[in-house]
């Protein structure tokens, strides 16, 4: 054995031994204490006179009573009584800590209930902040440049962006097939292909285009030209007048192509100013529905009064227009255009001519369309004067098919 073990041996020895020997004398002073204590009693009773020698047990009883009360606490808390004391001391523990526990837990679950209803609301205020930024988003993309050195960020706009947004460029390309309605009688058939080119540009509120088209003969490749093309200012988008109606002005310039107008009629340009009044279809719940009547005023530039042929040449022309666009399902749209022109010579004589078309419209891809459709124009009146105007006319109708994409 260790000399460690051996001192620690020593030790537990001695105190169990201290602990015997005081439990021991503990014990004869309880004994002793209580065969005393009748004997007071007794000679108290007797009345006795009280001697020296008894005044000095009556003392010593004192001083025993004293000691027996205190030696009897010990000894409940030394021997049997040690156990319940504990047991005891356990419980009023527990029950001090279960009532401590049950006063103190509910301020911190009161605190994070605050601090959750706290981080709810703030969500809330984050994600109504979130949303009403998105309803205001600006019109100009901005970029955001970190500063890696700082805690603050710097915004700049991007010059590219805003200029896409002020200038856009837009061109529309289109190929259509045409047929008369009928072989005629006399005559070369009706058979041709439209090719169209539009290119157009918005400049803030206002947009410019120019309409090119080049007719290709099919019977005869001779008669094959270029028609005449517009060039022509209008707005962006139509200005609201109040809740239900649209204007939107315009005006261009044509030049001519075709030798009918150039040879024939002697045509060096015409201006001409129109306006646009639409149905806002939009307030009324009528999504994808286009209702609009257009007017216009065109003043011609001719070298002469007459025609090469000895026809009276056209000083100005009064047009309306009616234009129905319906959408039927989805990305198929049904058009529709009614179309009056009054021609005044130089010498005011008047000839009025029509014009009208139906088509079915269909959108695929975004940016591509086909149609199909029938056209009628003409005079009016024939040369007999006889009513000419009709919905179809095997002379003058054409049916025609075609295919346009917009970049």
């Amino acid at each position: 054995m260790t000399p460690t073990k051996t001192i620690l041996a020593l030790l537990i020895t001695v105190q169990f031994a201290l602990a015997s020997i005081a439990q021991a004398v503990e014990t004869t002073t309880s004994t002793t204490t209580s065969k005393t204590a009748p004997k007071n009693t007794t000679a108290k009773t007797k009345k006795a006179k009280p001697t020296a020698q008894n005044q000095k047990n009556k003392s010593i009883s004192k001083k025993s009573a004293g000691k027996n009360k205190l030696s009897k606490t010990k000894a409940a808390a030394l021997t049997t009584a040690k156990p319940i004391t504990e047991d005891k001391l356990k419980s009023v523990m527990t029950t001090t800590t279960t009532n401590v526990t049950q006063t103190t837990e509910p301020k911190p679950a009161i605190e994070t209930e605050v601090e959750t209803i706290e981080s709810m609301e703030a969500a809330v205020v984050a994600q109504d902040a979130a949303r009403v930024a998105k309803m205001k988003k600006p019109a100009v993309p901005v970029e955001i440049v970190s500063v890696p050195s700082t805690t603050t960020t710097s915004v700049a706009t991007k010059p590219a962006a805003e200029e896409a947004k002020f200038l856009n460029y837009n061109i529309s390309i289109a190929a259509g097939y045409n047929q008369g309605a009928e072989k005629p009688e006399k005559g070369d058939e009706n058979k041709y292909m439209a090719y169209d080119i539009i290119p157009s540009m918005t400049i803030g509120p206002v947009k410019a285009l120019m309409w090119f088209t080049y007719q290709q003969n099919l019977v005869d490749d001779k008669s094959s030209e270029w028609q005449d093309f517009p060039i022509l200012l209008t707005v962006a988008k139509p200005y609201n007048a109040g809740d239900y109606i649209t204007l939107s002005p315009a005006t261009s310039v044509t030049v001519p192509q075709t030798k009918a107008t150039k040879d024939g009629a002697q045509l060096n340009y015409s201006v001409n100013v129109n306006t646009t009044i639409g149905l806002n279809t939009k307030t009324l719940g009528w999504n994808g529905v286009v209702l609009n009547f257009q007017t216009g005023y065109s003043k011609m530039n001719n070298e002469f009064t007459t025609t090469s042929a000895g026809e009276p040449t056209t000083s100005y022309r009064f047009r309306q227009r009616l234009n129905f666009w319906y959408p039927v399902i989805e990305n198929l749209t049904f058009k529709s255009r009614l179309q009056f022109d009054s021609n005044f010579s130089y010498e005011n004589v008047v000839r009025n001519n029509f014009l009208h078309f139906e088509l079915l419209e269909y959108g695929f891809l975004g940016k591509y369309t086909a149609s199909i459709g029938h056209t009628n124009a003409g005079s009016i009146y024939n040369p007999a004067y006889e009513g000419n105007f009709k919905f179809y006319s095997s002379e003058s109708s054409e049916y025609f098919i075609g295919l346009g994409a917009d970049f």
